[in-house]
């Protein structure tokens, strides 16, 4: 059944009154459903539906929890509360009520949802507000002012809460934070659907720190803000999607914030931010976040950031901007109206980015993983110890050798490929530049020279972030930049490659990272040229071939570089050859085959060559010899000591072709007992006769009796096991076309 605990009263229907250890528990099956309701019918203002008070000073209700129940007041025009933690009375705050749990409760019509305060005697230590639904889509039901308000918290967790439908009149504010909280965790809330009904001037703000008073080292991660609005007719009654107007050590990671939607201020002074700082907030560390503001209106100001003072960034290159609105950001009070001038003003945001997030939704924050528009925060997060799961629970890399992490507050895959990048200065043309862009930032620079070749007509460059490059070797970054020629021969160009260290993955340090290039058949080529740690780039110069570039690492490099690979091919033997630029802990090459015309057919190991490890040039080559006629695809399996290997293919098919005449080999070997092959080519069906004589002219044996063979190589195994020793002659007689091609060659049987 479910159950309800009514009633009116003055202060609040259920009150523990410096109670301990009390748990209200609404789920009469021991899970998470709401089977109870307690509410105050009471329509008068300073009421609660539940109260937990304070006797004073180290007397207060501690270690009490609430949990699955529905909560409500009769009341939400002005001071009623969901839930008050406080003190002498719901609207008083109360010393010491300390490890309070708020848990998987739904909350509604209140002016309140749930107000914790603790006060100068006594903070409240170790509260938990998780998991509650507050906020209703009945009008009459509606929080009307704040979703969790609290002041004098030490260490509070408030996560995984909903708070929505804040619609009628009044300032708005989903969570508000007030003096003296610190060590707060503010994580994987969703705040959504603020506004109010008339033309009066008031704020609206999904995360307000509303105080510089002690207010230190507060955690902000994995929330998301969306479907904001306000009105105001003067200045100062700003739309936030964050707030924070003092204190230090703020830490604000992985939010995903969208203001959308027509502006209903008047005022030249009204500003809507996603993420606003005041002059008196220090040391801020602001990574990952997905901020876009899409607010239209002719006279008001979008900011995606606006940051007052210049003292406030300690930490700020990771963190990411998405704006369509008027100006990107303002800092120290200049405005920076795109992302380039906000990282000239800023010195920070080295490896941030300005494009379009690819929301399902302006109401749904969740990334579209079947749009382009996915790629643009895929793996350009920094991986955080602290973040180890995104809004919904879902595993994120919380160490750079696990892998970058992805922007904003969902994890997700790519199920779209990934598109063509923007491409400035094309055709190429000899001694310009042409500037591949990613996100709205620069990705590579390519600087083109002819010589005495021709240019290509066109590139083409798709980027895949957070994608490990194929075939890897050592410490490598996980990004990919695959660019494509189209037409060209016998030219150079020079790359300026952009890094971010998010992806660097298992290279060990940023002064150690090298530009890496693929080559099907000769593998990966790591450049020596070091990297520019300030801009953030790497130059290399004089490539003449467009292929997979990736970033690997100086200290852990490419194994065996490969300097080329080669085959020659005479009759029906092939000879593959191949040289090393170096070679490191390298076992050695397996030499595998396949026959290129038969789709099924998979590569085999034919032979084994052990390494020479050198850091000098060093020159191999492998005979397979004796083929049919055919098409065959040949690749390296270079294996090192500790059991990984990389394949480098022959970039091209290698083809045994017909024989161009009649043949008959010396049998091998020769002398021999009692066993020897003997070839033979016929260029076109025919008909083969093989037989030896003796040293007097008599038959000794038939090898092949006139059988009609297709044209090609064959090998004759003849066993001389009961033949006596001696000289012999064998004969071939090949009959093609009316015409016999005779041929005779001596052997020798030694018993």
């Amino acid at each position: 059944i479910t159950s309800t605990i009514s009633g009116s009263s003055s202060t609040s229907v259920i009150k523990l009154n410096g109670a301990n250890y009390i748990t209200i528990d609404g789920s009469n099956s021991g899970g998470t459903d709401k089977s109870l309701t307690i509410k105050n019918t009471n329509v008068a203002s300073s009421t609660a539906a539940i109260w937990l008070a304070s006797l004073g000073t180290g007397a207060g209700s501690t270690y009490d929890t609430i949990k699955n129940c529905n909560i409500s007041c009769n009341y939400n025009s002005s001071t009623s509360y969901g839930i008050s933690i406080a003190g002498t009375s719901p609207t008083v705050s109360g010393a010491d009520n300390d490890y309070i749990a708020i848990i998987n409760n739904s909350i509604s019509k209140a002016y309140y949802g749930i107000r914790p305060n603790g006060n100068s005697s006594g903070e409240l230590d170790g509260l938990v507000i998780s998991g509650n639904i507050i906020g209703s889509d009945i009008a009459t039901d509606y929080i009307t002012f704040y979703g969790i308000n609290g002041g004098y918290l030490s260490g509070p967790v408030i996560c995984n809460n909903e708070i929505f439908n804040m619609i009628n009149e009044g300032s708005k504010y989903g969570i508000y934070l007030g003096s003296y909280v610190y060590n707060a965790t503010v994580s994987k809330n969703k705040i959504h659907g603020f506004n109010h009904s008339n033309t009066s001037n008031y704020y609206c703000t999904g995360i307000y720190f509303s105080s510089s008073s002690g207010c230190i080292n507060n955690q902000l991660d994995n929330n998301i803000i969306y479907d904001l609005q306000n009105y105001g007719s003067t200045s100062d009654y700003y739309l936030c999607g964050i707030r924070i107007v003092g204190g230090s050590g703020f830490k604000i990671y992985n939010n995903s914030i969208s203001l959308t939607g027509a502006f209903r201020n008047t005022s030249t002074g009204l500003y809507s931010k996603c993420l606003y700082v005041s002059s008196a907030s220090t040391s801020l560390d602001i990574r990952n976040n997905v901020f876009y503001n899409a607010m239209t209106g002719t006279t008001p100001k979008t900011y995606t950031v606006d940051i007052v003072a210049s003292s406030t960034l300690t930490n700020c290159n990771y963190n990411n901007y998405y704006t369509t609105g008027t100006v990107l950001g303002r800092f120290a009070g200049a405005e920076a109206v795109n992302l380039s001038a906000w990282k000239t003003a800023t010195s920070q945001d080295a490896f941030s980015i300005s494009a379009n997030p690819g929301f399902i939704s302006a109401t749904n924050l969740m990334i579209n993983t079947n749009s382009s528009y996915c790629w643009n925060i895929n793996g350009g997060a920094y991986p955080l110890e602290t973040i180890t799961t995104d809004i919904a629970g879902n595993p994120r890399s919380s160490a750079l050798n696990t892998g970058s992490a992805d922007l904003g507050a969902y994890e997700f895959t790519p199920v779209v490929a990934s598109p063509n990048l923007t491409i400035s200065g094309l055709p190429p043309v000899d001694g310009a530049n042409s500037t591949i862009t990613f996100a709205g930032s620069t990705l590579a620079i390519i600087s083109w020279h002819s010589g005495t070749g021709t240019l290509p007509a066109n590139i083409i460059a798709v980027f895949q972030p957070q994608v490990n490059p194929p075939n890897p070797y050592g410490n490598y970054a996980n990004e990919n930049l695959v660019i494509t020629a189209i037409g060209g021969s016998g030219y150079t160009y020079d790359i300026v490659y952009y890094y971010n260290l998010a992806r660097q993955y298992t290279i060990t340090n940023e002064s150690d990272t090298r530009l890496a290039k693929y080559n099907v058949s000769t593998g990966w080529e790591q450049y020596p040229s070091e990297p520019n740690t300030i801009l953030k780039n790497i130059t290399v110069t004089g490539i003449n071939t467009f292929s997979t570039f990736t970033l690997g690492d100086n200290t852990s490099p490419l194994p065996v570089q490969m300097k080329s690979f080669t085959s020659n091919v005479t009759g029906r033997n092939v000879k593959l050859s191949w040289i090393t630029e170096k070679e490191l802990c390298n076992i050695g090459f397996e030499i595998q085959r396949s026959v290129a015309s038969n789709q099924n057919s998979e590569f085999i190991k034919i032979g084994f060559i052990n390494s020479i490890n050198s850091s000098r040039p060093n020159s191999y080559t492998f005979d397979d010899n004796k083929l049919n006629v055919g098409k065959y695809n040949y690749r390296l399996k270079q294996i090192d000591i500790n059991g990984n290997y990389n394949y480098f293919s022959l970039n091209s098919t290698v083809e045994i072709s017909l024989p161009k005449k009649f043949k008959l080999s010396q049998n091998y070997p020769n002398p021999f007992n009692p066993t020897t092959k003997i070839d033979i080519d016929l260029p076109f069906d025919s008909r083969v006769r093989i037989v030896i004589y003796d040293f007097l002219g008599r038959e000794a044996k038939t090898l092949v009796s006139g059988e009609l063979k297709q044209a090609g190589f064959y090998t004759i195994d003849l066993n001389a096991y009961y033949i006596s020793s001696g000289t012999y002659f064998y004969r071939m007689i090949a009959n093609s076309q009316n015409k016999d091609y005779i041929f005779t060659k001596k052997m020798v049987i030694i018993k």
